[in-house]
């Protein structure tokens, strides 16, 4: 291939229907690198706290091993919660007030003057 073939080469790559083609396709690499990673780093948060929750019922509160496989049996069934409120018509709102209502457990400490909408962003 000599120079000139080269530069029309080149130049059929540089039209702007194919830059707006190559756009695209980088935006949706990004934006699925992006979904990708908040979805690793959401886990791994749960998995940790999760952890942390199951530590502090054993040390501090000594349950046993029976208990805790039932509580994070439990805990299993109602992580679905989080992810499909519409079928089961139950938010984390609801579950909030139910706990401070029923329960008289007021979850206060969580609120740190910032309000977080159903997307989990801080308005």
């Amino acid at each position: 291939m000599n120079r000139g073939e080269r530069r029309r080469k080149a130049k059929e790559y540089n039209t702007p229907h194919k830059l707006q083609m190559l756009e695209g396709k980088l935006e949706s690499a990004i934006r699925k690198e992006y979904d990708d990673l908040t979805n690793r780093r959401m886990e791994a948060f749960i998995r940790g706290y999760t952890t942390l929750v199951i530590y502090v019922l054993w040390y501090s509160f000594g349950l046993g091993e029976k208990r805790l496989k039932r509580f994070t049996d439990e805990l299993n069934k109602h992580l679905d919660i989080l992810g499909d409120e519409k079928r089961y018509e139950l938010t984390l709102k609801d579950m909030t007030e139910i706990l401070k209502n029923e329960a008289k457990v007021d979850l206060h400490f969580l609120d740190d003057g910032k309000k977080i909408d159903g997307k989990g962003e801080i308005k």
